[in-house]
């Protein structure tokens, strides 16, 4: 029998390719390192004939994996393996057309060393090219809208993108905190997908299906009744400045209808038809103000990017319920400006954002992002925010959107009638001397986009 052969391990952090060699160094293998690509060519150069196996990192000083690997193909179909991220997403498709044979996200974890265990004993057994071992047909995986993702603070499944007909690669694990900055990264390279395996599909339709299923279904409702909130819905959105006549008619035309097709959901669940009542029988003033964070929501996330329906359907509804905690508290404490307000009575209207969780998580089958939009839309980016002082990528993606919606429409629709209305412009200047460092910067960058969308 012939003595086994090696495995090629390159990469320019030692911390890392110390602990990989070591961990199949315990699994019985030969562990031949190197700090870079251009250090890998020469070792590869003298000692090929040791070598079965090549697990090499992309991102490396001198010498890339991508240049390595193609070093390598041009004298040898070796088994080559790359270990990327969700940010090495053109360099993975580069190397896959060159011959790459796998891909592992990195840091390594033990599905991964398994992976590099099978793909070492197929090629000492002569089996390293058999494509149909390699990955799950393309049958077995399921497209998901990229921005569907962006509503999520934790990653639900494995997810994947598509190099090819046949090819995926994993660029996120289940359980680990949703990247959101790197997905803006694949939707800038114009990804408008990723994808999950089969099995793990019905993780993201469980709560779109019962979403969904609300929809269609009768309710104990009566037709009256909603047609009652629906005409008080119109006659605020007709009668407030939020819908300037100024504004660009398409694309008002296309929010006005996301929030219209939103309140007609709300109005098919009793559970959430109850709790738009209570809005706007506590104040019309604070149904008017739901009424234009949710519209206006839903017009910076398309400026944004987000365009699955899933997520709009989200976003509005999340804004037109973010402040449902609000009907717990009095009109007159809510009518107080905050330099008005006792410490006792700053605590109360604080406790809002948990009241309208907790009313929220309390309806069967609604999104849990929805009721993280009534409970995150007063954090901030700095930590100063209430009720828990979380900071950045731990505040909900789409709250941190209602949170500068939040603030635009106090402006424009302020809720004490001696306060100064302020057009679009005066509005965002104040936000961005007031608020400028507690806001998300490229959500606040939506929101001043938006601009287009008002006439000169």
């Amino acid at each position: 029998m012939n003595k086994s052969k090696s495995i090629l391990v390159v990469d320019d952090d030692p911390i890392f390719r110390i602990l990989l060699a070591k961990m199949l160094k315990v699994r019985g293998l030969d562990v031949i390192e190197a700090e870079n690509g251009f250090a890998a060519v020469k070792t590869f150069e003298k000692r090929k004939h040791e070598i079965s196996l090549i697990v090499s990192d992309v991102k490396m000083p001198t010498m890339d994996g991508v240049e390595f690997l193609k070093r390598v193909r041009s004298q040898s179909s070796i088994p080559f393996i790359l270990f990327t991220g969700l940010t090495d997403i053109m360099e993975s498709k580069q190397a896959y057309e060159l011959g790459a044979n796998e891909f592992i996200l990195k840091p390594i974890d033990l599905d991964g060393i398994k992976k590099i265990m099978e793909w070492f004993k197929r090629a000492e057994s002569d089996e390293a090219l058999a494509e149909a071992e390699r990955v799950p047909a393309a049958t077995d995986y399921r497209r998901i809208q990229l921005d569907e993702f962006l509503s999520t603070t934790t990653i639900q499944s494995d997810i994947y993108i598509r190099l090819s007909e046949s090819k995926f690669v994993k660029v996120g694990r289940k359980g680990e905190p949703t990247p959101v900055e790197r997905l803006k990264y694949y939707r800038d390279k114009k990804v408008d997908f990723l994808y999950v395996l089969n099995a793990e599909f019905g993780i993201y339709v469980e709560h779109a299906a019962t979403f969904t299923k609300k929809i269609v279904q009768s309710s104990a409702v009566t037709d009256d009744a909603k047609l009652k909130l629906l005409a008080a819905s119109t006659k605020l959105i007709a009668e407030n400045a939020f819908l300037s006549p100024n504004l660009d008619k398409v694309q008002i035309d296309a929010a006005s209808s996301i929030l219209e097709n939103t309140i007609d959901f709300a109005a098919k669940d009793p559970a959430i038809f109850k709790q738009l009542l209570d809005l706007q029988s506590h104040s019309d003033h604070l149904f008017a103000h739901s009424l234009a964070v949710s519209l206006y929501a839903s017009l910076v996330a398309k400026q944004h990017g987000w365009v699955s329906s899933s997520t709009l359907t989200k976003i509005s509804l999340g804004g037109l319920l973010h402040d449902v905690g609000k009907k717990e508290l009095s009109k007159d404490l809510l009518q107080k400006s905050r330099k008005e307000l006792t410490p006792s009575e700053i605590r109360e209207i604080e406790s809002h954002c948990e009241r309208g969780r907790d009313i929220l998580l309390d309806i069967q089958g609604l999104p849990e992002e929805i009721a993280l939009i009534a409970l995150h839309h007063h954090e901030t980016k700095t930590g100063t925010g209430y009720p828990r002082r979380l900071r950045g990528e731990q505040i909900n993606p789409l709250a941190r959107l209602v949170y500068v919606v939040d603030r635009f429409v106090s402006y424009i629709l302020p809720s004490n009638p001696d306060d100064k209305q302020l057009d679009f412009l005066e509005a965002v200047r104040k936000m961005q001397t007031f608020f400028g460092e507690e806001m998300d910067p490229a959500l606040f960058k939506s929101l001043m986009e938006t601009r287009h969308l008002h006439a000169p």
